[in-house]
């Protein structure tokens, strides 16, 4: 998994975003994540899919957490995991932390891992506008470089981006599955700079009108510095479409 960036200023325009390192504020979150029972993104290097799960135990003194996966499925992913990603939201904030698993552990709830506890935690506020769609004159456009990251001719259109991840349209040659993991997917957003992350396509759709396929697709791994640019580019589109209807008026 990649690691997230330097920290950024929590004024930043885009987003109200923060990284807590504060102990007894990272224990304090996790444990609210625990009573509410959140259900944490957790992604895998190495697995094609991410795995949910939720925190069973918070562990101050054992510097540690348990976490017990949700299905069968991803308690397998789990258990051969080293390192996790997790993701989380609560009360419109996305929470993100990595965290080392140092095996697997029984519960009252299950079958989980154990988890060392976070140095950090980053916590991004959503404005107003966490969406938007690319405008039709300046299409913004996903570049699909495959496992060997070198240049590739399979650029898919973006038909929606915010901070959650990407609508794409594939044409009838570029068929991807369910559950599918797209490495290296490259996006140039203009003036707020490009970015680099994995997709994980959780959404999949015949788009009759385009003549093709929509691909409703998550982010895996992607880093804090890469979120901040989506946001300053959704801030961005929002504010000329606002402009274009007011003159429009």
């Amino acid at each position: 998994m990649r690691k997230l960036s330097p920290p950024l200023h929590a004024t930043t325009q885009p987003l109200v975003r923060n990284l807590l390192t504060s102990r007894q504020e990272i224990v304090e979150l996790l444990t609210q994540l625990r009573r509410v029972k959140a259900v944490l993104t957790c992604f895998v290097e190495g697995s094609a899919s991410p795995a949910g799960a939720r925190i069973g135990e918070v562990l101050p003194a054992a510097d540690g957490l348990i976490l017990v996966p949700v299905t069968d499925i991803e308690q397998r992913i789990l258990l051969i995991a080293s390192k996790v990603t997790a993701i989380a939201s609560m009360r419109g904030v996305k929470l993100q932390f990595d965290s080392k698993v140092m095996g697997r552990v029984d519960t009252s709830l299950g079958v989980g891992v154990r988890a060392v506890m976070p140095a950090g935690i980053v916590r991004i506020q959503r404005r107003a506008h966490d969406r938007t769609r690319p405008p039709r004159i300046r299409p913004l456009q996903c570049t699909v470089r495959g496992e060997t990251n070198l240049p590739s001719q399979q650029r898919l259109v973006v038909l929606d981006i915010g901070i959650g991840g990407v609508a794409l349209l594939g044409c009838a040659e570029d068929r991807f599955a369910l559950g599918e993991r797209l490495l290296n997917c490259s996006f140039n957003l203009g003036k707020e700079g490009g970015f680099t992350t994995d997709l994980f396509v959780r959404h999949v759709r015949r788009a009759e009108e385009h003549g093709g396929w929509r691909y409703g697709c998550a982010y895996a791994g992607i880093t804090a510095r890469a979120l901040e640019r989506v946001c300053g580019y959704v801030e961005r589109v929002e504010a000329q479409r606002r402009g274009a209807l007011m003159t429009a008026a």
